[in-house]
């Protein structure tokens, strides 16, 4: 009787031991996961900085191209003659 209770309790614990490997192994992998989608969403989320940057500039010197272009030619003498 106290051996196959003690087998019984054995088994128990082996088996708790076993679930508890699969639920970290669990966990490790969707760690991993979750790092490499963290990984791939900073990659994404650093090209789109780069995209938003170079269209900023762009508009920013459209602008100013535009800006001047419309300007009378003697304002240059005059924005000279005021510094």
């Amino acid at each position: 009787m106290v051996d196959s209770d003690m087998r019984a309790g054995l088994l128990t614990n082996t088996q708790r031991v076993e679930r508890t490997g699969r639920r970290l192994q669990e966990g490790l992998r969707t760690a991993y996961e979750t790092e490499e989608i963290g990984g791939q969403i900073l990659s994404d989320l650093d090209h789109q900085r780069d995209t938003l940057q170079r269209s900023r500039d762009r508009v920013c010197g459209a602008q100013c191209t535009s800006c001047c272009s419309s300007l009378p030619p003697y304002i240059d003498k005059i924005l000279i003659w005021k510094k």
